[in-house]
This record gives C-alpha cells, sequence and structure tokens, in this order.
C-alpha cells in the first residue's frame, strides 16, 4: 500500500491572495507515477478553472506606419512587390500615401511591430528586395 500526499496553494503574487488550496491524501496498492497521477486528475479541472479565470487575453492594437517600395523600374515589378506585402501576414491595409520619382509610399495599417511584419515579409521568399527599416517605419528597396 502507498500512501500520496499533495499540500498546493495557488496564489494570486500581484495581489498576494491565495486564489485555490488543496489538500489531499490517498491510498491505493499502486506504484508512485500511477499515485501521482490519481491525485493529480483529483484536483487537475478545478486548479484549470481557476487558472482560466485569471488568464486576460489582450489583442495587439493596431497601428498605421508607413512603408515605402523604392527604385521601382516599371509597374510589373512594383506590383510584384506590393502583392506581396498586402498578403504579407499582419498587414490590414495598404493605402499610397506618395509618389516621388521611382519611390511610392504606403500609409500602412498593421497589427504587430514593423520589425514583425518586415521579418513575415521576408519569409515569403521575394528575389531582389533589400528591406530597411527605420523606427517605425519601413523601405523596401528593389535591387
Amino acid at each position: 500500500m502507498n500512501q500520496c500526499i499533495l499540500k498546493l496553494n495557488l496564489i494570486d503574487v500581484a495581489n498576494r491572495t491565495v486564489i485555490g488550496s488543496w489538500n489531499l491524501s490517498r491510498k491505493a496498492e499502486l506504484q508512485g507515477k500511477d499515485m501521482y497521477g490519481l491525485i493529480i486528475s483529483t484536483i487537475l479541472d478545478e486548479l484549470r478553472q481557476k487558472i482560466d479565470q485569471k488568464i486576460t487575453i489582450a489583442s495587439i492594437p493596431a497601428f498605421e506606419t508607413t512603408i515605402c517600395i523604392d527604385n521601382i523600374k516599371n509597374h510589373e515589378s512594383y506590383q510584384k512587390v506590393y502583392e506581396a506585402l498586402s498578403a504579407t501576414e499582419g498587414i490590414l491595409e495598404l493605402q499610397i500615401n506618395s509618389i516621388y520619382g521611382h519611390s511610392i509610399c504606403h500609409m500602412a495599417k498593421i497589427k504587430g511591430t514593423i520589425n514583425d511584419i518586415m521579418q513575415n515579409f521576408k519569409n515569403r521568399n521575394i528575389p531582389g528586395i533589400d528591406i530597411q527599416i527605420k523606427d517605425d517605419s519601413a523601405r523596401l528597396i528593389i535591387e
């Protein structure tokens, strides 16, 4: 016969309050590993419920930034980069903001950081694009 004892307090460290408390003892003709599983399964649902009540889900706010496509040689090269950019994870909206010489800048509504967005763009493996990030804006330079 084996005995397994569990004394557990779940504490909210921010408020220094006890969220849950368990004091269990079980005796059975089981090996240690099986005893542990038995005692844990006894409190697992209640423990999950108490933890679930403390989890906060925060949605990352969208914000606007500038993304320019530079060194545009023709409409096809611009269109290729624009389509890849607009399909990039984290880009919610793209609108042309300004055109200057061989550059077109866009006001981009993004979800996440500009670094994350540009990493997602880079992962699309578009050849011949150099990415430069400065502050909260980016430049995609067609080589």
